[in-house]
Formats: C-alpha cells, structure tokens, sequence
C-alpha cells in the first residue's frame, strides 16, 4: 500500500492542506475522518490550533426525543482514538503536534474506500453538470451514470448516488423556502439581469401574495411579433385538463408558415378580469402593438376581456373546437344522416344555409356566427388561419413538462429546453429557404420586371425582420460561466481518462504519469485556477505500484 505518511512535526500551509494531506491516509487504510475542534485567535479570528479525528469517535449524543423513537438508529460510532492535532507556528504554518495511529474498529474493504464519507464530496464543476441535467428535465441515474462515465467510472467520480440525491433535494429545499413566488421572481430576475435584458415578465398576486397569473415574453418572441403579429392565435388547450398546469400560448405564423411563440402564460384563475389583465399585459410587454386578428376558442370571459382591450382587432373563433362541439351535442345528427358531416363543414366554410337555425339555436353560436364564419373574414387577413391547431404539434413536447408534479421554477427551466428545440427547427427552414425558394411560375411565364411593392407583403418575404434578426437572441446562446465549467470538466475528464488508460499498461508509463499528475498538481495549486484544489479531495499525491 502507497499512502502518505503522517509524522510529527510535518508542516502546511493551511489548515485545508492539512486535512488533504491527512485525509489521503485513511483512504488507503479504510477509515473516514471528520473535522473535530478549532480554537481561533480571539482578536484576529485565524485557527490556531485543530483537531481531525476518526468518524467514529466518541459517542452519538443521546436526545430526549430519541427515547420515544420505537426503532433506534444503530450506533455507528465505537469512541474510537485515532486523530491528529495540528497548531499554527510562528512562521504562519501548521504543525502536527499529536498523533494517534490506532483503531478499535474493522477497516473498509479497499474497494469501498470511495464510499467512505471524508472521501466524498461533490465539488462545483460537478455540481454544474448535475444542475444542468436536472433543469433539461434527465432523471437522476441517468445523470448519476454519465458523470460517472466521464469521471472513468464510479470509483474516480468522488461521490454516491445518495449523495447526489441529497444534493437535488437541498437545492429544492432552498428554492421552497423563498416561496413560489418569491423563486419565481428571482429566476426571472437573474434570466433578464444575466442573458436577455430585453425579458418581460409580470406575475399577478391573490390578496394572500399566492399566484394567480403569469405571462413571460423574450428578446426573441418580442422580435417575431413585430412581423408576424398581425394575426395571433391565442390557444389554452391545457386549461381544461387538471393533470396539466393551465399553460396558454400566445402564437403568430412565420414566413415559413411555421409557428412562432409569441408570449406565455400560466393562467390559474380564467376569469374575465384575469384575461383582460393578461391581454393588457401582453400589449404593454409589445409597445401597445395590437394585431389585426386574434383566434381563440369559444370562452365567454375572453371574449369579454378582448371587446375591452383590443376592440379594433377582429376576433375570431376557433373553428375545429366548434366542429368538435357540434360533434358532441349533435352526435345523433351525424348518426341519423350520412351528409350531415359534409354538410356542416361547408356551413362553416361556405355559408350553406341548410340546417342552420337547427344547430345553433339551442347554444346562442349563430348569434356571434361573424366570428366564425368565413364569409364574414373575407375582408380581414388572416394569413390563412382558422384553427388553434398550430402549435399542437408544440403542445405535444411540453406534455410531459406541464405535469403539476414539477415546482414552478422547474417547469420553466424544462420548458426553455423545448424553447431551444422548437427555434432550432426553425433553422432547417431558413436553411431550406436559401437553398430552394424560389416563384418557379415567373420563370415560366417569363416574367423578367419587378414585382411592384405595393403587391408585395414584407412579413412572406425571406428577410422580414431586416439583415441580422438572426442575432436577436445571442445574448442567450453565449455560454455562462457555468456552462464554460462544465464544459472543461467533461474535457479534461475524458482526457484524463484516456491518459489513465494508456498508463496504466506499464510500469514506466504508469510512473511517468503520476510523476507529471503530480507536477500538475502543484502548479495549479500554485496559481488562481488552483484556488478551489485547496478544497477538493482529490488534490493528493499519486503513488503507483
């Protein structure tokens, strides 16, 4: 066995540097250790002297609602006297003054040296890493085993799987102390002060500070609705379902006729006041901007709140929730007759007048049938919508995130992830564009002049926001300080891994690469980045067999 040998009088730097160095010796034996006394300097508060002893030392304290505990923990301390002192000397540096070898208790078999508390310790690069996976919504063991596999396998990784559940666990504990809203509010805080100035956000509170409402917008979604706002859909498909969180969606169609996310919102009351709140919201977070048409689904109180807020947008209903309305309460209709399906649908579409003071007499929907009927949009634009059905393929992604199992704060940081995924997508369009799009048809009818612009709508065209809108959110591409971190960890981990590898074939290579490990070491000890190495367990020196 290769360890580091503890004799008295051995001087360090630190009391930290201390502890490593001693720490390092019962890894090898089998034991844990643990921070005893400190006795500080009264007027200038350093130590000045310390005391690191063996975990089991001494006796658990007995506490007094112990004694009504029907199990009682098993005692895992045996009043053990192994230890070490250490006292700060004139010259600054810590001396060991103390030691005591012996042991009254079995040692850990060495394959389960990394298990042994001292030797555990989730340093901050790792952390970063188990954040990051956690807030991409990746479930603990899968977290657990990729750390792991980038660490050379569990042995090297520095901590258990426990540990990092309790890990997760403090974390959320912190965030419930704060209260929901007050988690919210610093995370949107920290989103609009660290990546994106341009995030809006407001949160409307109950007369017991509780959440009753919130909406969010960024710099992107802000961007995309000055040439894709004219026609907005507004789609509260989870409202109706208590398994999810009551999400809304505030939509506009691109120059690709794909989707655009234009605002959120979590609505957890749906009354007229609460959507004449949210639309005045959304106005404000887009400079008083209305748009010429909003299509929603059939709800009393919106309809309220958007005659009051936007009176000069043209709203309309959405037309596949009517069908599936008429569906439901007129299922023998469409049981009776086998036309009566086709017929329906060209009601809605082409206005034929048979059957329709039938259908709607009994729900007062012919009365606000402007609405609905195309006949009477045929004068608005509605870039060719009639239907929420456009951001259902996007509902299906946040299914799983709008369980109400997840905290608030989590949901978000899970539904940013989906965020990234939808505008990544909207890339293959941009890229398809430059590559394919072209009027094939002017080219066969020769038509050589240019197109007058009066007949040209700018938010159809290729470039509809003006040269460089695809830099409007680069303030959240550009890495964190966090991610940076995370990033050199993994690297250097694989690297290492591969140096271990090869080494570990001979004698001489492995030699050779402990010699330069520990060089290594005392270098970056030596030097800023090596600051957090004083707090690390894996900062010891390497000795080959």
């Amino acid at each position: 066995m290769h360890f580091n040998p503890i004799n008295l009088g051995m001087e360090f730097n630190s009391e930290d540097e201390a502890y490593e160095y001693y720490n390092a010796y019962p890894r090898e034996i089998g034991f844990s250790i643990r921070k005893e006394y400190v006795n500080r300097n009264k007027k200038l508060g350093y130590v000045t002297s310390r005391k690191f002893t063996c975990f089991k030392e001494g006796h658990r304290e007995v506490k007094k609602q112990d004694v009504l505990v029907k199990t009682q923990r098993k005692e895992t301390r045996t009043d053990c006297f192994s230890h070490i002192i250490i006292q700060c000397q004139s010259n600054g540096k810590y001396q060991i003054t103390n030691f005591e070898e012996n042991r009254n208790h079995p040692l850990a078999p060495k394959p389960c040296a990394h298990m042994l508390p001292s030797q555990r310790k989730i340093t901050e690069p790792q952390s970063y890493v188990l954040d990051i996976a956690d807030d991409s919504g990746l479930p603990p063991k899968i977290a657990f085993e990729m750390i792991s596999r980038d660490s050379g396998g569990r042995e090297s990784l520095g901590f258990t799987s426990r540990d990092q559940k309790n890990y997760l666990r403090t974390k959320r504990k912190r965030s419930l102390m704060q209260g929901e809203a007050g988690s919210l509010l610093d995370y949107f805080e920290k989103k609009k002060k660290l990546k994106d100035p341009s995030f809006f956000f407001s949160i409307q509170l109950d007369v017991d500070d509780l959440i009753t409402n919130i909406f969010w917008t960024d710099s992107r979604m802000i961007a995309d609705y000055d040439p894709f706002g004219d026609v907005v859909l507004f789609d509260t498909t989870y409202q109706t379902n208590k398994e999810y969180r009551p999400f809304a969606l505030f939509v506009g169609m691109n120059n690709h006729r794909r989707m655009v996310i234009i605002g959120v919102a979590l609505l957890y009351d749906e009354t007229s006041d609460s959507f004449e709140w949210l639309f005045r919201t959304f106005h404000r977070s887009m400079s008083e901007k209305r748009p010429k048409m909003i299509l929603t689904d059939q709800d009393l109180g919106m309809s309220k709140a958007i005659a009051v807020v936007m009176p000069e947008s043209y709203h309309r209903l959405c037309v596949y929730h009517l069908g599936n309305n008429a569906y439901k309460h007129l299922n023998h209709l469409y049981k009776s007759s086998e036309s009566f399906g086709y017929d329906f649908n060209k009601l809605i579409y082409e206005w034929l007048m048979p059957y329709i003071d039938k259908i709607f007499m009994f729900a007062g929907t012919f009365a606000v049938r402007e609405k609905w009927l195309m006949a009477y949009g045929r004068k608005t634009f509605s870039a060719g919508l009639g239907t929420t059905q456009l951001s259902e393929s996007f509902n299906k992604d946040l299914k799983m995130l709008l369980r109400v199992t997840l905290d608030v704060v989590r949901f978000f940081k899970h539904y940013e992830n989906a965020l990234m995924d939808k505008r990544h997508n909207e890339l293959d369009a941009i890229y398809d564009m430059t590559q394919s799009h072209i009027l094939k048809i002017l080219d066969l009818m020769n038509v050589e002049e240019e197109i007058p612009s009066r007949y040209i709508l700018k938010r159809w065209t290729k470039d509809p926001m003006g040269e460089g809108f695809m830099d409007i959110d680069k303030g959240e591409q550009e890495e964190n300080s966090k991610l940076k971190v995370c990033s050199r960890y993994r690297i250097l981990c694989s690297t290492f891994v591969r140096i271990a590898t090869m080494a570990c074939e001979s004698e001489v290579g492995s030699k050779l690469a402990a010699k330069y490990a520990n060089e290594l070491m005392v270098k970056l000890k030596e030097t800023s980045l090596g600051q957090a190495c004083g707090e690390s367990t894996t900062c010891t020196n390497i000795e080959v067999e």
